[in-house]
């Protein structure tokens, strides 16, 4: 396949060890490969070093000074562990950090730290219910307060995906997101359904212009007018 220069070159993983975020890593990953670009794993410790790795530091001969310094090179270490489990293979470099703070706050910051294109994570962390429905309340925040595409990935998703649903409203927001998706599309083998929810009298005519207005010359995207309440006709279609 050729190159593309539109697929992210930098991502940055947000890496709580919890069952969510394994299935945000094996996006993340794969994305990474497919653009042959690096992977930057990020672990934010919300609640400060663990008393109890605290203490093991203290007793492995740490001095009380450096212990938040060891603390944070065993975190990554036991990342990198964890991250044995999926094929890294064709990725340019992957690198493991770990930040203090909110995790909103913290995966902002690392993004900007590493120059960051793309944030992956779970819906939902380790400290949230483990309802397959639910968004997170830091995953919000994070989606809210980013300047960079954030990609959310819900509990036992399948990655990579055979289809991609791509809602439009004829903002160009919507149109932004419509480039990355025909692009991650293309990338992947997915096959892309462009959807725009008819509310009132619209007709659906300035959202498709999106489609030529991006420069998607991409044959065989889909086209679908819905009528309804946009977020339940999308949730609908997306399952």
């Amino acid at each position: 396949r050729e190159e593309s220069m539109a697929m992210y070159k930098k991502i940055l993983l947000g890496f709580d060890f919890s069952r969510g975020s394994h299935t945000a890593a094996k996006a993340a990953i794969e994305l990474a490969r497919e653009g042959e670009g690096e992977l930057a794993v990020c672990t934010v410790l919300t609640r400060g070093i663990d008393p109890g790795l605290r203490q093991d530091l203290l007793k492995e001969g740490v001095r009380p000074a450096e212990v938040e310094i060891a603390a944070h090179v065993r975190i990554a270490d036991d990342a990198l562990a964890a991250l044995k489990e999926h094929d890294t293979s064709g990725i340019e470099k992957v690198t493991y950090h770990v930040y203090d703070g909110s995790v909103d706050r913290a995966l902002l910051q690392a993004a900007q730290d590493i120059d960051a294109e793309l944030i992956v994570v779970g819906a939902v962390g380790k400290h949230t219910g483990d309802s397959p429905a639910k968004v997170g309340t830091d995953t919000f925040r994070l989606v809210r307060r980013s300047t960079i595409p954030v990609l959310v990935i819900k509990r036992d998703s399948i990655f990579p995906p055979n289809s991609i649903l791509a809602a439009l409203d004829g903002s160009g927001a919507s149109g932004h997101a419509l480039t990355d998706v025909l692009e991650i599309g293309d990338e992947l083998g997915a096959e892309v359904t462009a959807l725009h929810v008819r509310e009132g009298d619209s007709d659906g005519i300035g959202a498709f212009a999106l489609l030529e207005a991006f420069g998607s010359t991409r044959a065989g995207v889909k086209k679908r007018i819905k009528e309804g309440v946009p977020h339940r006709v999308i949730t609908s279609m997306g399952r």
